[in-house]
């Protein structure tokens, strides 16, 4: 036990962790709500200005689509996106609690484990193959610099299915993300707004490149379809459903971020110009380069970083190492921040919802980055590996979970949540249901999941026969499995009516939020709660006393005071470091 002890969070002005709660998993005060429109728009386009959304039409154009029909695929779908990533974030803008907690609220307390899980799997999945890519960028980076490094020799043998300096540039890569997953949260936006706008430049400038290396917009912008009728549309479902299903795990995460929203109507013009608007668009950037380099060269171009390795290897003089440099510059900075932000702080808050009396963000997000080598991404880019299809039909448990929060939160519960009751086990507690779980929401997610298996493993491996009716089902998840989620959990909830939906806390008794929001939620504010009431809850919900009450009624559980005890100039430098990083 005291071995234990010595891992336990360490406190922040006495507030101590417990199995239920760490500053991490709280909800956000008002200091730690940074997140504007510009932020969420930087977010997003960490994400849309990487080599992966770049290539993200070629899967779409494989299917045997039109680039036009590519393209309108890609429109519905991100209307979609948009629409769930907002919806699905609104219980972290309004309540500022992360998705951890808010699958405490949906599943039970003990049930949440559920969804976290999923979300850990994707989160040390998705790290690893994003780390993989991104060793690549840094590889060209280097390889721009160092002509050693370009001419690096391979001292694997072919069955590893990578290359020494594959291997080397991931290792740095990783070490180097590291670093930067120190960075909390809510002082990551710079970083990430900046990242985005340089890498948008980059592929403007690839992209204007190949335009005029070609002289035209290349032939692949004329390809014509090579399917038809009934079949057509059932393709115009899968690309739908690839699409979302490519991006469904950030989309249930949505509260993670959402959270840090300075204000509750923030993240939607931020998500709507991420995920729409620049989220089409570069993609199509993707396909008029390849298109133009098919041209000139009679090859198909899809990752950026290609493009610009084959600068390198038809001229490594000064031009071409400087115009390498930059490029893959952009685009090592771009995959590390979307790295970070989208995979391995997700992932680490999953982790501190867990186990939030040993593990916090960076703690979690640490055991991401090293659980991420155990997948072996190499794999994923350099074999054919079933995993990969595996991993990229997962969108079948992820969708249905998606439908099953939103119908919680917004039409059974109508927007209103009870905070006191997420944050310990007891059976008092509204969330805890039958022992522990919400068997309404298991029953409707497990039905909506279990009718996609059949499709899923044919298309694994389509040898194995199913009907083509439950192959269809497959490919129009985002509807089917969606609507169907949603549609049972309801009914279950009308038959089955849940103890205490639709109430609230009676007073903000984690002092989360402003006197504005508070009274608008129609509760008290913080500062009005009575001593003798504050004493009361302290002494029942022991918790409040850590993080909200305290028996010294006005102080406020205040994250951002860190215990420093060393002297002179390294007393400074924790003291500045604590603003921006994990301490």
């Amino acid at each position: 036990m005291s071995f234990l002890k010595g891992f336990e969070i360490k406190s922040v002005q006495g507030k101590k962790t417990t199995t239920w709660i760490n500053k991490d998993i709280a909800p956000l005060p008002a200091a730690r709500r940074t997140w504007d429109v510009l932020t969420f728009l930087g977010f997003w386009n960490t994400g849309n200005f990487t080599a992966s959304s770049y290539s993200g039409g070629s899967s779409l154009v494989s299917l045997g689509l039109s680039i036009p029909q590519t393209v309108g695929i890609l429109m519905v779908a991100k209307v979609f996106v948009v629409i769930s990533a907002v919806m699905n974030g609104w219980v972290g803008a309004r309540f500022h609690i992360g998705f951890t907690v808010t699958q405490r609220q949906v599943f039970g307390v003990y049930g949440s484990g559920l969804g976290i899980a999923m979300r850990i799997i994707l989160g040390v999945v998705w790290y690893g193959s994003g780390g993989w890519m991104g060793g690549l960028c840094l590889g060209t980076l280097l390889s721009t610099i160092f002509p050693t490094y370009q001419n690096m020799k391979n001292t694997f043998p072919e069955s590893v299915n990578m290359t020494t300096k594959d291997c080397v540039s991931y290792l740095l890569y990783q070490l180097i993300c590291m670093l930067l997953l120190a960075f909390k949260p809510e002082k990551i936006y710079k970083p990430v707004t900046v990242v985005a706008f340089y890498n948008f430049l980059t592929m403007i400038a690839i992209v204007s490149w190949a335009r005029t290396k070609a002289g035209s917009i290349g032939p692949l912008v004329h390809t014509t379809t090579t399917a038809s009728g009934s079949e057509l549309g059932w393709i115009w479902m899968y690309g739908l459903t690839s699409t979302y299903g490519g991006i469904a795990s950030g989309i249930a995460n949505q509260p993670d971020f959402a959270r840090f929203a300075r204000k509750e109507t923030d993240p939607i013009l931020g998500n709507f110009l991420g995920l729409w608007f620049f989220s089409i668009l570069v993609p199509v950037i993707g396909i008029i380069t390849t298109s133009c380099l098919l041209k000139v060269y009679g090859a198909e171009y899809w990752n950026p970083i290609y493009v610009v390795q084959l600068w390198l290897e038809t001229d490594y003089g000064p031009k071409s190492r400087a115009a390498a440099f930059f490029a893959s510059l952009g685009f090592t900075f771009a995959q590390m921040v979307n790295n970070v932000v989208e995979n391995g702080i997700p992932g680490g808050m999953d982790m501190a919802g867990v186990c939030p009396k040993y593990i916090n963000i960076f703690r979690g997000s640490i055991i991401i980055s090293l659980l991420s080598w155990c997948v072996c991404p190499w794999t994923f880019y350099n074999t054919s590996s079933i995993f990969v299809t595996v991993m990229s039909s997962f969108s079948v448990f992820m969708v249905p979970l998606i439908g099953v929060c939103l119908c919680d939160f917004w039409f059974v519960r109508g927007r209103k949540i009870f905070l006191l009751d997420l944050y310990h086990g007891g059976k008092d507690g509204k969330y805890f249901y039958t022992k522990g779980c919400n068997f309404r929401a298991l029953a409707a997610w497990t039905v909506a999941f279990t009718l996609n298996l059949p499709g899923m493993i044919h298309q694994i491996n389509p040898d194995i026969y199913v009907a083509q009716g439950m192959y269809d089902y497959y490919r129009g998840n985002l509807f089917f499995g969606g609507a169907l989620s949603m549609s049972l959990y309801y009914l279950f909830c009308r038959i089955w009516p849940i103890d205490g939906a639709g109430e609230t806390d009676e007073s903000d008794y984690f002092g989360t939020f402003t006197t504005e929001e508070a009274t608008r939620l129609g509760i008290i504010p913080f500062d009005d709660i009575p001593v003798a009431e504050a004493e009361l809850l302290s002494e029942k919900y022991p918790f409040l006393a850590n993080h909200g009450l305290a028996s010294e009624k006005g102080n406020e559980f205040d994250v951002n005071v860190v215990e420093l005890d060393a002297p002179g100039t390294l007393n400074k430098l924790k003291r500045w470091f604590g603003k921006y990083f994990e301490t």
